[in-house]
């Protein structure tokens, strides 16, 4: 099975277009990028791109905040292709994934895959039971670019949360 994915704005200058070929082996699906149609619009060369978790959330981006380097990284279906290919356009990548457990588990793999190809990587923390498009709309714009501004190194993060849940099953032991 091919499919491919075309998306224009009302500006009509943001285009998400990509190709894959999609099989099934050994149980599980695969879902691997066939066409690498040039740079994606909004990211120059060397720059640094938000790697959001689906597409309502880029498309919320782009037309709500006005943050042009954000991608889709479509969660877990994220492949090392899709990092090798960030990395001709980027250096640093902030991971802007929901902070529930399923975007939790989508970062952790990402942050591997852009790791490995190179990218320095980053985290935006966002408000619990908020991804982007939501905190757009219940903070406003303002709220998501200060998440992206402050974004902390990625396993700075994953360490204070970790800290914090042996830290919070040591106090719920205790009581």
């Amino acid at each position: 099975l091919t499919a491919a994915l075309g998306l224009k704005n009302q500006r009509e200058d943001f285009v998400l277009l990509d190709a894959y070929i999609i099989t099934w082996s050994s149980g599980d699906w695969s879902k691997e990028c066939i066409i690498d149609r040039g740079e994606p619009s909004g990211i120059k060369a060397g720059m640094c791109v938000v790697v959001c978790e689906g597409q309502l959330d880029v498309i919320a981006c782009h037309e709500k905040a006005d943050i042009r380097n954000a991608v889709a990284g479509l969660g877990t279906a994220f492949t090392d292709e899709h990092a090798r290919i960030l990395r001709k356009y980027a250096k640093k990548a902030i991971l802007c994934y929901d902070g529930d457990n399923a975007g939790i588990k989508a970062s952790e793999k990402t942050f591997r895959k852009l790791a490995a190809a190179g990218l320095e990587v980053y985290h935006a923390s966002l408000p619990p039971g908020e991804d982007p498009d939501s905190l757009i709309g219940s903070r406003g714009p303002e709220a998501l670019r200060e998440a992206i501004d402050t974004a902390r190194p990625y396993l700075e993060v994953r360490v204070a949360q970790e800290l914090a849940l042996i830290q919070g099953d040591a106090n719920a032991r205790a009581a």
